[in-house]
C-alpha cells in the first residue's frame, strides 16, 4: 500500500509540473504574440559571415529583436540585405546607424544599432508598406580584414629587420655588451661597502635636509606672522596718515584763509597810506611857497620864540620857588617883614 501511495504522489506531482510548464509556455506564447514588432531593412556592403537568421539585434548594447531574413540584394549584388524584427517601441531615428559586431570568441556576429541624436526624427514602421531602411557602416571585422594585407606586409618587414638585428655581427656586439655588464656588476659588488657608506651618508643628508626644511617652514611661518603684523601696522599708519592729512588740510585751509584776509587788510591799509601820501603830497605841492617862506623866516622866529619861552619858563620857575618859600610876600610885599621887626 505504501508503494502504491508513493507512486500515486509522484504521478500527481508530475502531472502538476507538466501542467505548470504547459501554462507557462502558453503564457509566454501569448505574451510574444501580443507584442508588436517593426521590420527594418539594413544593407551591408561587407561580409556578414557569422550572422544568421535568429541572431541578436541590439540597440546600444540592449537586445531589442532578432534577424528575420538574410538575402542578397538583387538590384545590387555587392550588398547583402538583412531584415531585422525589433520591438515597435524601440526609438529608431533617421540618423541611427547599424553595424556588425563580434559576439565574444565564438565567431558569431550580431547587429548593433546606435541611438542617433535626440533631435533626429523617429522612423516609423507601417504595416502593409515596405520596411524602412536603417543606414549601415562597415564593421570592425571588415575594417580589420581590409587592413590584413597591410598588416601582413608590415609584419614581414618587422621580421626582416628582426633577422638583421640578430645577425652574427649583432650577436657578437650583444655578447660584448653582456660581458661588459657582467664586469660592471662585479665591480659594483666589490664596491658594496663603499656604496653602503654612500647610502648612509645619503640618509644622513636626507635627514639634514628634512631638518633644514622644517626650520625653513618654521622661519616661513614666522615671516608670515611678521608680514601680517607689518600689514596691520601699515594699515594703522595709513589710517593715522589719513587723519593727519585731513587735519593738516583743515589747518592749512584755515591759515590760508586768515593769510588771505590779512593780505586783504594790508592791501586796504596800503591803499589808505597811498591815498594819505597822495593827499599830503598834493597839500605840500599846493603850499610849497608858504612852506619855503616858513622855513626861511618863520623858523628863525620860532627859534626866538622858543628862546623867549625858555626865559619865561625860568622866570616862572623862580616865581614858583618864591611862592613856595613865602606866599605872603607876593601878596603884601615887604610889609610883613617890617611888622615882624616891630
Amino acid at each position: 500500500m505504501e508503494t502504491r501511495a508513493n507512486h500515486l504522489l509522484i504521478g500527481i506531482f508530475m502531472l502538476v509540473l507538466v501542467g505548470a510548464a504547459l501554462g507557462f509556455i502558453l503564457w509566454l506564447a501569448r505574451y510574444t504574440g501580443d507584442r508588436e514588432f517593426a521590420f527594418y531593412d539594413i544593407y551591408f556592403t561587407d561580409s556578414v559571415a557569422g550572422l544568421g537568421v535568429g541572431g541578436d539585434v541590439r540597440f546600444n548594447g540592449i537586445k531589442v529583436g532578432e534577424v528575420a531574413e538574410i538575402d542578397i540584394d538583387h538590384e545590387n549584388p555587392d550588398r547583402v540585405r538583412v531584415l531585422v524584427r525589433i520591438g515597435q517601441e524601440t526609438p529608431i531615428r533617421l540618423d541611427s546607424v547599424a553595424s556588425l559586431q563580434l559576439q565574444g570568441i565564438t565567431g558569431l556576429s550580431f547587429v548593433q544599432i546606435s541611438g542617433g541624436t535626440r533631435g533626429s526624427p523617429i522612423v516609423k514602421y507601417k504595416r502593409g508598406e515596405p520596411p524602412p531602411q536603417i543606414q549601415s557602416r562597415p564593421s570592425e571585422i571588415a575594417q580589420l580584414l581590409e587592413r590584413a594585407p597591410e598588416l601582413l606586409l608590415k609584419g614581414t618587414e618587422l621580421l626582416e629587420r628582426t633577422s638583421q638585428i640578430v645577425g652574427p655581427e649583432n650577436q657578437r656586439l650583444i655578447n660584448q655588451i653582456l660581458s661588459d655588464v657582467a664586469s660592471l656588476t662585479g665591480q659594483l659588488a666589490a664596491l658594496g661597502p663603499e656604496v653602503q657608506r654612500i647610502v648612509k651618508n645619503a640618509d644622513q643628508t636626507s635627514a639634514d635636509f628634512a631638518a633644514a626644511a622644517a626650520s625653513v617652514r618654521a622661519t616661513t611661518q614666522r615671516v608670515d606672522q611678521v608680514a601680517a603684523e607689518a600689514e596691520r601696522t601699515l594699515a594703522s599708519a595709513r589710517t593715522t596718515i589719513g587723519g593727519v592729512d585731513t587735519l593738516v588740510r583743515t589747518e592749512v585751509t584755515q591759515a590760508v584763509k586768515e593769510a588771505q584776509a590779512t593780505i586783504a587788510e594790508f592791501r586796504s591799509t596800503a591803499k589808505g597810506f597811498n591815498s594819505a601820501a597822495a593827499t599830503v603830497e598834493a597839500l605840500v605841492n599846493d603850499n610849497r611857497g608858504s612852506i619855503d617862506e616858513f622855513m626861511n623866516d618863520g623858523l628863525a622866529q620860532v627859534t626866538r620864540f622858543l628862546s623867549d619861552a625858555r626865559q619865561l619858563m625860568a622866570s616862572l620857575n623862580r616865581l614858583a620857588g618864591r611862592l613856595d618859600e613865602d606866599p605872603s610876600r607876593l601878596l603884601f610885599g615887604d610889609k610883613a617883614p617890617e611888622r615882624q621887626r616891630e
